[in-house]
């Protein structure tokens, strides 16, 4: 009686591992109506590069001795030449961020200066082979929430122009 009931949990075993490969098989792969066209060969290396070469100047930092800020604060300025070497025109976006939150997660607003304007919010698109100077100052928003945090970090990345995308 014992041999019976092993044998049929081996069966059933072994007709459910095949079925589950099968369909698994089936999935992973699913008869499809696209087409491939090869564009480039294997051979062709390429590499994605960042389309910004960023020098920093020196950066001021306002933070307290109590560690203590307060929504409004500005906490850091920083002066930054940024180059697009790139052969689009791009939307340079930023981020402040903390390098560790430790308690909440706080918000930071960021003012962009370029020469005598001051964008807030900005939107500032820069050309190819072209290089902007602009200073950016960091502040608590004053919608932030109460939160503790170590270190701060400015992230700049690039993005569609809109513009562009608007002239089709």
């Amino acid at each position: 009686m014992k041999k019976k009931i092993l044998f049929v949990l081996v069966l059933l075993i072994l007709i459910f591992s095949r079925t589950s490969g099968a369909t698994t098989a089936q999935a992973a792969d699913p008869p499809t109506s696209t087409t491939t066209i090869k564009l480039i060969s294997e051979t062709e290396a390429l590499t994605i590069a960042n389309p910004f070469v960023i020098k920093q100047g020196a950066v001021s930092v306002n933070v307290p001795e109590s560690g203590k800020i307060y929504p409004g604060d500005k906490i850091a300025e920083i002066p930054l030449t940024i180059s697009n070497v790139g052969n689009i025109s791009y939307l340079i976006n930023f981020s402040a961020q903390p390098a560790e939150a430790t308690e909440g997660y706080p918000n930071f607003d960021l003012k962009i200066i370029e020469g005598d304007v001051a964008y807030f919010p900005w939107e500032i698109v820069i050309a190819p082979k072209t290089t902007k100077s602009i200073k950016i100052e960091i502040y608590v928003s004053y919608g932030s929430y109460l939160a503790s945090f170590k270190g701060l970090n400015l992230r700049i990345w690039p993005s569609p122009d809109t513009n562009q995308l608007k002239k089709g």
